[in-house]
Order: C-alpha cells, then sequence, then structure tokens
C-alpha cells in the first residue's frame, strides 16, 4: 500500500465533482475500497451527486480488465485467474447453497 494514496484519492476527486458538480458520477467495483471512500467522502461533505459503482469487466481468464495486467508473466497471469475461478466457485456454492435452504423451509 502506498502511504497517503487514499487521501490524494479523496482530495482529486473531492476536486473535480466539485468544479464540474455532476449529478451522477461512476466508479468501477474493481477499486472497491476507493468506491467505498469515494462514497463516504460525498456523504461526509453533503455533495450532491449519486456515486453509481459499475461491475468489474473481466478478460477471458476471469481477471480484471487492467493495464497492470500487461506487467504479470505467464505463471503469475496463471495463478491470479486461479484465485478469481476459485473465489467465484465459493460464491456459486454459496449461493447455491442459500436457495437450497430457502426452498427446505
Amino acid at each position: 500500500m502506498r502511504p497517503g494514496h487514499f487521501n490524494g484519492v479523496a482530495t482529486v476527486v473531492e476536486k473535480l465533482l466539485r468544479m464540474f458538480n455532476p449529478t451522477n458520477a461512476y466508479f468501477g467495483e474493481k477499486d472497491f475500497q476507493q468506491l467505498i471512500l469515494i462514497k463516504s467522502l460525498v456523504r461526509e461533505q453533503k455533495l450532491k451527486v449519486n456515486i453509481i459503482g459499475c461491475k468489474t469487466i473481466r478478460e477471458d481468464d476471469g481477471l480484471a480488465m487492467s493495464s497492470r495486467n500487461k506487467l504479470l508473466n505467464n505463471t503469475e497471469r496463471e495463478s491470479a485467474s486461479h484465485i478469481i475461478k476459485l473465489l467465484k466457485s465459493k460464491e456459486l456454492y454459496k449461493s447455491s447453497t442459500l436457495e437450497e435452504t430457502k426452498e427446505i423451509y
């Protein structure tokens, strides 16, 4: 983690929101911590803007689309794609278990 990173993000985003005064501002869920920070900032500063989270767009192997992916070698990319597949399988298992539980009751 880069020290001061989120403070810098908050400062820049707040300045842009105040400068342009948009009705809606769209931020990707890929940077989820940043999205939560911005929602909190808007609430605390009472800015009149709707912060809308946008779904993460993924590559065919499951990695979130990012210019940083090109920094991964083949082994690292394969490992990263296994992580998202594992998380997705756990998510599907959890949701299917919940659905089955609802059907029982």
